[in-house]
């Protein structure tokens, strides 16, 4: 996201961002009670916990996660005329930290779409289960991906909370999925997949500036699923970036 970035970032910075500090002191003056209870909430959230499972049922098909930030949008909150269109999030606990300007009771996102990104999706909700799981908080991202319009291809979708924590650093544990290691996760940050390299997808950043990165992953995944490629081939054979 934009100057706002929390894709697998250390869970202090999600509040205090240390090139924020005037903003975060005008925000203090009228919220720090709220603010407090954010961070503590934020703190007690993501501390180690047992194992849970974030899937139900069982999938017949591979599961492919898909990261939502620099790798199917991307978003600004300063204004900017270059992206496809703007969102009014309301303002919350949980997007706060967004907030530019502290007159108003929502915050506009200005929000940029990857070249292929909803194609993607439709390409390939036939071959695999789709599963959006983003680092960010669900007041941002739900209406995101619901401005997508690509719900009714997903089996789920995961946000910030279903996150784990390991060496301070906010991540994605696919054993959690209850999917054994039938699973690919493509995102932006290997930090996000650290705990499981051999399934990840590294996608370069999409900061705004059209790409074909994603026609060019669906052509790969395509040709995954159709020849059954095993699971400890995926790396190899993706061309990182």
């Amino acid at each position: 996201m934009g100057s706002s970035n929390t894709s697998c970032i250390k869970p202090e910075a999600i509040i205090s961002n240390p090139t924020q500090d005037d903003v975060v002191q005008l925000m203090v003056s009228n919220q720090t009670e709220d603010l407090m209870e954010s961070r503590q909430y934020l703190v007690e959230m993501h501390k180690e916990q047992p194992p849970r499972i974030l899937l139900s049922g069982e999938s017949q098909v591979t599961t492919l996660v898909i990261d939502l930030d620099e790798t199917l949008i991307h978003s600004i909150f300063d204004f900017t005329n270059q992206c496809e269109t703007q969102i009014k999030l309301p303002v919350t606990q949980q997007t706060a930290d967004f907030q530019v300007d502290f007159d108003l009771n929502y915050i506009t996102v200005y929000l940029c779409v990857r070249n292929y990104a909803r194609q993607f999706i439709e390409d390939l909700s036939s071959l695999y289960e789709i599963v959006i799981w983003t680092a960010s908080p669900y007041d941002y991202a739900k209406p995101i991906i619901e401005y997508l319009g690509i719900m009714d291809k997903l089996a789920a979708v995961l946000y910030r909370t279903e996150c784990s924590i390991m060496d301070d650093q906010m991540y994605k544990d696919l054993d959690n999925l209850g999917r054994d290691k039938n699973v690919i996760i493509v995102d932006n940050n290997p930090q996000c997949y650290k705990k499981h390299p051999q399934n990840g997808i590294n996608i370069v950043d999409f900061e705004g500036k059209q790409d074909n990165a994603l026609e060019t992953l669906s052509k790969y995944l395509k040709e995954f699923a159709a020849k059954g490629y095993k699971m400890d081939t995926l790396v190899h054979k993706w061309p990182l970036k």
